[in-house]
């Protein structure tokens, strides 16, 4: 689009004189973009007019008109198919030069989410586990704070009524069998999953987050609703990525498999919560699983959700106890702070 002063350069034509010339502030001043920021802040270019001497030029004159006109020219470009068959494509001329220089202006710390992709902090906060990296995976290297890890040999055998219900969040990713899959060992029947008390664990107005294949969301929604009483609210979606950014393709029976769906569910009643304008979506690289590892390791994202949602089960000085967030069938070294985290010991092939 063409502002009001380029509209009346266009219409003139030849008969704006020559000793006329646009000219911005900042050439005269000798200031580039970044200094007039930080001397003005961000503001537009105003525009001002300078009285010169008319300089002569060698060569054929091209008027404003024609100026304007050549950056919006077309040209067409005639293609032929394999089949011989012959079309003519409009393609726009770029009349902009591409050795100019290119200004990105980067936005202001924290840099939001679809700029970048956060590897690891550059700098560990004081809450903050420190870390060692070994295959690409952050492992905790000393004990987190007001968080609670309980071990057990299978988590469906597991005595959950040593828990009181206080829970607002139980947070599980069950390795799952899909349909039509050999037993394997460490893996079970989406039916026996009815053996986990989760209703009996949430408080009114909690919620359940699980990690489920698209085989098997039917079932997954079924056992919610029929066996533990809650009611679907909302998914999160993890699209899975490899080191090449490729999107990674498992074998599947229609599609590919390239995502993994994260149920939410709640009980009736009334809980705090803190809504947030987070995506229901995360562009995840695929970790290497770990000695143990029964399911690919997830995005650490879904902590960052649900310890925004629940504000109210975060531990603090005056309640250090980790009894209102509990995590199942993490890896062993998923225990962090605020949460209580039931382990299964690994299981040997």
């Amino acid at each position: 689009a063409m502002d009001d002063i380029e509209l009346w350069e266009a219409e003139a034509g030849d008969s704006i004189p020559v000793e006329w010339e646009e000219e911005e502030d900042y050439i005269t001043l000798n200031l580039d973009d970044d200094a007039l920021d930080d001397e003005f802040g961000v503001a537009a270019h105003r525009r001002r007019y300078m009285k010169r001497e008319p300089v002569k030029r060698g060569g054929a004159k091209i008027s404003s008109r024609d100026q304007i006109l050549q950056r919006y020219k077309y040209m067409q470009v005639r293609i032929q198919d394999r089949h011989g068959h012959t079309f003519f494509v409009s393609r726009k001329v770029n009349a902009v030069d591409p050795s100019l220089p290119t200004y990105v202006r980067i936005p202001p710390i924290p840099i939001p989410r679809a700029w970048v992709k956060h590897i690891r902090p550059l700098i560990l906060g004081a809450e903050t586990t420190p870390c060692n990296v070994i295959s690409g995976v952050l492992l905790p290297t000393t004990e987190p704070k007001w968080a609670r890890r309980i071990d057990t040999d299978v988590t469906l055998d597991f005595d959950f009524t040593i828990f009181e219900r206080t829970f607002q969040c139980v947070y599980m990713d069950p390795p799952l069998l899909l349909p039509d899959e050999q037993p394997k060992p460490g893996y079970f029947n989406i039916s026996q999953l009815t053996a986990i008390p989760v209703h009996k664990m949430l408080v009114p107005g909690a919620f359940l987050f699980t990690w489920c294949e698209k085989e098997l969301l039917p079932d997954m929604c079924e056992i919610a609703e029929k066996e533990w009483g809650l009611k679907y609210v909302e998914n999160f979606c993890w699209v899975r990525h490899q080191t090449n950014n490729h999107i990674a393709k498992l074998p599947s029976n229609y599609f590919r498999r390239s995502k993994v769906t994260l149920l939410i569910f709640r009980r009736e009643g009334d809980l705090e919560m803190r809504h947030q304008r987070s995506p229901d979506s995360v562009f995840d690289f695929v970790k290497p699983r770990m000695a143990g590892d029964l399911n690919d390791r997830k995005p650490d994202f879904a902590y960052t959700a649900i310890e925004t949602l629940l504000p109210r089960a975060l531990c603090s000085a005056e309640l250090p106890d980790p009894n209102r967030l509990v995590q199942l069938w993490m890896p062993a070294d998923s225990h962090r702070t605020h949460w209580t985290t039931i382990i299964q010991k690994a299981i040997s092939d």
